[in-house]
């Protein structure tokens, strides 16, 4: 059995994207709580797109396998989204969200409120690479690794439909 008929399998597929999902996720956390690279608010909104994809691939293994598939697929890419968009940001070729430059504060916070929060807030900003390997941030490895998974994820279903329409 190929690897392509196997990750087309209706119980594999949505396996795989929720496998895959939830390595990325560990990955995440491991880089933050082992060895302390601590995620910026675009770190923090490129793992919600895996999250996406886990609970397609979970929802996957039980009901609509290609549909959650392609779910799954349509969740990396817009990881794949956030994460060039932060690679611009790590490289000065755009500005960041709002949150990428500080925190917050309440228009009728008082300077001691503002300095209290500013104070208590741990912040990390978007635009300074905390880890990279070869010249390539863990953003931009985000980005290519949520390709391949979106691209992963579309074969997979598409073959998937074609098993299905023999």
């Amino acid at each position: 059995m190929s690897l392509s008929s196997l990750l087309s399998h209706p119980k594999v597929a949505p396996a795989a994207v929720a496998l895959l999902s939830a390595g990325a996720l560990a990955a995440a956390l491991i880089a933050e709580h082992v060895f302390g690279l601590l995620p910026c608010v675009l770190c923090h909104y490129q793992r919600y797109a895996y999250v996406a994809a886990l609970l397609a691939g979970t929802v996957g293994l039980f009901a609509a396998p290609r549909a959650m598939v392609t779910l799954g697929g349509l969740a990396f890419l817009a990881g794949l989204a956030i994460a060039v968009f932060h690679v611009g940001v790590e490289q000065a070729w755009w500005e960041g969200t709002a949150g990428c430059h500080g925190p917050a504060f309440d228009p009728t916070a008082s300077i001691d409120e503002m300095r209290e929060a500013l104070l208590n807030t741990e912040f990390v900003p978007c635009d300074k690479v905390a880890w990279s390997l070869f010249g390539v941030s863990m953003a931009g490895y985000n980005a290519l690794f949520s390709l391949i998974f979106a691209l992963a994820a579309f074969a997979a279903a598409a073959k998937m439909k074609k098993l299905e329409a023999a």
